[in-house]
């Protein structure tokens, strides 16, 4: 019997996915709430999917309020306010110390 470390990670197999931009409206359709659909969560306008971390960003997980939005905000100021998930990064002031946490990410 193998190990765990000796296993590999079952990652769902999605189909491809089109290029394009998504709406933060159309983005919200990705919150891990369909197990047919990706699990995606944006930063700076970057969208990641975060398939190998649904057991943190899937319905359930402690990171699930970040899943199908663009969480910037709240990242940078790592909180889960429903006030900095649904803030717009790219007008939203953050301090520079805010900055760096978000250019981690």
């Amino acid at each position: 019997m193998a190990s765990p470390s000796d296993q590999e990670l079952e990652i769902p197999d999605y189909p491809p996915a089109e290029q394009c931009d998504l709406s933060p409206e159309a983005l919200r359709a990705y919150d891990g709430s369909d197990a047919h659909k990706p699990l995606l969560v944006a930063a700076k306008g970057h969208i990641y999917d975060m398939a190998a971390g649904k057991d943190f960003y899937g319905k359930g997980g402690p990171y699930n309020c970040f899943a199908g939005r663009d969480a910037s905000v709240a990242l940078a100021k790592m909180a889960f306010d429903e006030a900095w998930l649904s803030a717009d990064w790219e007008n939203f002031k953050l301090s520079q110390a805010e900055r760096d946490i978000l250019d981690d990410w």
